[in-house]
């Protein structure tokens, strides 16, 4: 039938296939320069974020506060989450082994131990001491 809008199958597939291609190279290219995806390594962040957790983290620029929590990259190159404690104009220190801020030490308080239930995406228990699985 001529002017008919009706295509192939194939052609239908292909059209298709070529959309969702483009979909997915265009949501990868936009999480590489915007946003990536990082896994907890480590049981630092506890209770916040457990280790085997996946959060997403922009690539934002700006103000940094205490408490944030910053994506370095250690000496292999691997993401590494940290939390901000010092902000600009502080000055840190240790004496004696124990961290002062801006010539004050730093006040800690015990809580209790830290009791977690199993999670199921752990690897590993969680230890205090522990720098990987």
């Amino acid at each position: 039938m001529p002017g008919s809008l009706r295509t192939s199958p194939a052609k239908r597939w292909l059209l298709v296939g070529a959309v969702t291609l483009s979909a997915a190279l265009v949501l990868t290219l936009a999480l590489r320069f915007i946003a990536m995806v990082v896994v907890v390594r480590t049981s630092a962040m506890l209770p916040t974020l457990w280790p085997g957790d996946r959060i997403m983290v922009t690539h934002a620029r700006g103000s940094l506060e205490r408490g944030s929590i910053v994506v370095l990259r250690d000496s292999a190159g691997a993401p590494r989450l940290a939390r901000v404690i010092g902000v600009p104009g502080e000055r840190w220190g240790l004496v004696l082994g124990r961290p002062q801020q801006n010539g004050k030490p730093l006040l800690r308080w015990r809580i209790a131990d830290l009791l977690l239930p199993p999670a199921p995406n752990l690897r590993c228990p969680i230890r205090r001491d522990a720098e990987d699985c």
